[in-house]
């Protein structure tokens, strides 16, 4: 829902073919470069941390993301199934090996599940 919100507000204004684009400045409307979404991607994930006062972890990157999505979606009860459906993986050991991450820090959990935060 929020993407296609995305694509209709910002559809009318593209200069390019990709989903991303930049805004503000002489660069709105043109594509978003991958350097840029990469930081996007690394203030979203930081800034609940500096919020609560807390230490951003080690190692978090924007791939991150997608361990952490996968993480909390199995650990809100999808299944191990519908996860790899999604994810285009023919079978979990993929999702095993790679993204399923210890969702047991309560700050991680609470952040994912969609606490309420000032931003």
């Amino acid at each position: 829902m929020v993407l296609a919100c995305y694509v209709e507000l910002t559809a009318s204004s593209w200069r390019t073919e990709q989903l991303f684009v930049c805004f503000g400045g002489g660069v709105a409307s043109k594509a978003l470069s991958k350097k840029r979404l990469t930081g996007w991607l690394c203030e979203c994930i930081s800034h609940p941390y500096g919020q609560a006062g807390r230490a951003f972890p080690t190692g978090v990157r924007a791939h991150s993301t997608r361990g952490m999505a996968v993480s909390t979606a199995l650990f809100n009860g999808v299944s191990v199934e519908d996860i790899c459906r999604v994810a285009s993986w023919s079978t979990p050991g993929l999702f095993i090996r790679s993204y399923l991450l210890d969702m047991s820090d309560s700050f991680s959990s609470s952040v994912l599940a969609g606490a309420t935060h000032d931003w």
